[in-house]
Parts: C-alpha cells; sequence; structure tokens
C-alpha cells in the first residue's frame, strides 16, 4: 500500500516535470528581420506519459537574441537565415509583457511559446575554432574576407574599405 502511494506521487511529479520546459535545440523556419522575430521549429521529440513520441509544432513569433548593450548603442549582429540551427531557452513566464508591455491573463509557466532563439548552434563546430583557440583570438570570417584579434593586434585577411577618417599613431607602414 505504501510502496504504492509513493509510486503515484513519484508518477504525479514527473508528470508535471513533462510539462515544464527549460531550453530545446531547434531550426530556424523563417525569420521577420523589420521585428527580429523569428518562426522555429524545436528539434527534439516530446515523450509522453504512455512512452509514445511526438514532434513538437512550430513556434511563432520568437525574439532572436545577439549581444548588444549601451542602450542597444553597442551590437553584434549576424545573417541568421532559415534552416539555421539554435537554441531555444524557455521563460518560466510569458515574454508578452517584455515584448509589448502589455499584461497577460496566461498562466503558462515554463510553456514552450515562450522562448527566446539564440543561434548559432550546430552539431559541429566553425571552422575557426581550433586557430581561436590555439591562439587566443577572436576570429570573424564572412566569406572570404577574415579578421583576426589578437593581444598583439588586429589582423585582416581580405579587402579593407574606410569610409570616414583614419586616425593613427605610431608607426604607420604602407607596403
Amino acid at each position: 500500500m505504501q510502496q504504492e502511494l509513493v509510486q503515484r506521487i513519484i508518477d504525479t511529479i514527473q508528470e508535471c516535470l513533462s510539462d515544464i520546459h527549460t531550453a530545446v535545440p531547434a531550426e530556424i523556419v523563417s525569420i521577420d528581420r523589420s521585428t527580429g522575430l523569428a518562426t522555429v521549429l524545436p528539434t527534439m521529440k516530446k515523450v509522453m506519459s504512455d512512452g509514445s513520441k511526438i514532434a513538437y509544432p512550430e513556434i511563432s513569433g520568437v525574439p532572436i537574441v545577439f549581444p548588444q548593450g549601451a542602450g542597444q548603442n553597442v551590437s553584434i549582429t549576424f545573417p541568421v537565415n532559415a534552416g539555421d540551427k539554435c537554441l531555444l531557452i524557455i521563460s518560466e513566464e510569458s515574454l508578452e509583457y517584455w515584448l509589448y508591455g502589455m499584461e497577460t491573463d496566461t498562466t503558462l509557466l515554463f510553456d514552450i511559446t515562450n522562448a527566446i532563439c539564440i543561434p548559432g548552434m550546430f552539431q559541429s563546430p566553425p571552422s575557426t575554432l581550433y586557430d581561436s583557440c590555439d591562439n587566443n583570438a577572436i576570429i570573424m570570417l564572412a566569406g572570404g574576407t577574415k579578421v583576426t584579434i589578437k593581444d598583439d593586434g588586429v589582423t585582416v585577411d581580405g579587402d579593407v574599405k574606410i569610409n570616414g577618417k583614419l586616425t593613427a599613431t605610431g608607426y604607420v607602414y604602407l607596403g
């Protein structure tokens, strides 16, 4: 009798936990570049209480996160396209107030529809990872242009175009 009660409690807790989402890999289906919102498709399957698995549905209106600060005056962005992989972080509460400044009546806690998208999650590392780690460097690659930032300076492999003033101090080598 007591063992059955303990098992029922465990089953109830596990069933409740199955509806709590925290983070899940996904694929970007589409992006609205004017709003920064994407439609994404989680790439995991939800395990149902009977053991069967079902695919998650597409989720629309998911904010894409890019590093930025200083009141959005400083940011790093890069192209995000359909088919790119990402990580969805699930908010414990609705994102509507944060996104639109409006209260919501939703009671959906940890619901997968309240997610933000962090692009850049792939099964294999970028081609520059080894060099970056080996040289303690930040490496930016865009097509055939490569910018490497290390403690001894910045190297640009590719053409450089300057719109505006160039101010230099110290030795300038024009090779």
